[in-house]
């Protein structure tokens, strides 16, 4: 199944009650509800997860192998000055941030995250892997998502996050889905909140028939001695023989009866999406 087909199905992916929330629209800095978010960010306490800059133009992932750059899509030349411009952004308008900043491991979402902070500031992590990389650890990737969105941020500054659409949207549901989500923009988290609480036991189920076409010798999951990012410092780098390579052409998708349990108790809130440095009629590449 393509991983377009999976983002049409968000009731199997979701609690009840997320279900019904209608889609988020974004909304630029000087916007009145973009002014509210930024003046809740000066606060702190709050997650800002970043979807990498904009990619118009360039080729579509071919390889997907970590690593690969000529194989992957990469951030254009104008995704390039939106990430610095993103970054000056945020300090222009006084948004207190933790360092370093975490970014997931293919170029489109490191460089974004390099450009607008500086590498020096910047632990890569396979936590935030893009969901057609994540082969058959889909699941974890998953699971680490709602732990850095979940897990409490200290009061005066936030937590920077750069990544995907597709395993924002696996993860809250149609809030965040169709054009909610831009290219460059940001999801303002609140940890801790009701918005999405994942149950004793909750299951996001693959839907019956869906292939798993991870390569041989995938491994399902972290194996044991694998480190999860720490949220105040420490790295988190994929365990020793972990795989997120995959065959060119080859599709990741959940196996048949796969389940995708959230972290017991795991609960945040996406309060709204920010454009920062927004481009005008961009944003979703065709791919």
């Amino acid at each position: 199944m393509h991983r377009r087909a999976l983002l049409a199905l968000p009731v199997l992916l979701l609690p009840g009650r997320a279900r019904a929330q209608a889609r988020l629209v974004p909304v630029a800095a000087d916007h009145p509800a973009g002014a509210a978010l930024v003046a809740r960010l000066r606060q702190g306490g709050l997650v800002l997860f970043f979807r990498h800059a904009d990619t118009i133009g360039m080729p579509c992932d071919a390889s997907f192998r970590l690593g690969d750059r000529a194989g992957q899509r990469n951030i254009s030349p104008d995704g390039i000055a939106q990430s610095r411009r993103i970054g000056e952004r945020l300090a222009a308008l006084g948004i207190p941030l933790a360092r370093p900043v975490l970014a997931g491991p293919v170029y489109r979402a490191r460089d974004t995250a390099e450009h607008a902070f500086g590498a020096a500031d910047v632990v890569v992590t396979d936590s935030l892997l893009a969901d057609d990389y994540a082969g058959a650890r889909l699941g974890w990737v998953l699971d680490e998502h709602r732990r850095l969105f979940s897990a409490p941020v200290p009061p005066a500054t936030n937590r920077v996050l750069v990544g995907h659409r597709t395993p924002a949207i696996m993860v809250a549901g149609d809030k965040v889905a169709g054009r909610a989500f831009p290219e460059g923009a940001a999801r303002v988290i609140a940890p801790g909140s009701a918005g999405f609480v994942a149950p004793q036991g909750a299951r996001s189920e693959a839907p019956q028939g869906a292939r798993s076409e991870a390569p041989q010798g995938a491994r399902p999951e972290a194996p044991q001695g694998a480190r999860s990012e720490a949220l105040q410092g420490a790295r988190s780098e994929a365990p020793q023989g972990a795989r997120s390579d995959m065959p060119q052409g080859a599709r990741f998708v959940a196996p048949e009866g796969a389940r995708f349990v959230a972290p017991e108790g795991a609960r945040f809130e996406v309060l709204g999406i920010l454009e920062l440095a927004p481009l005008a009629g961009r944003g979703f590449h065709a791919c």
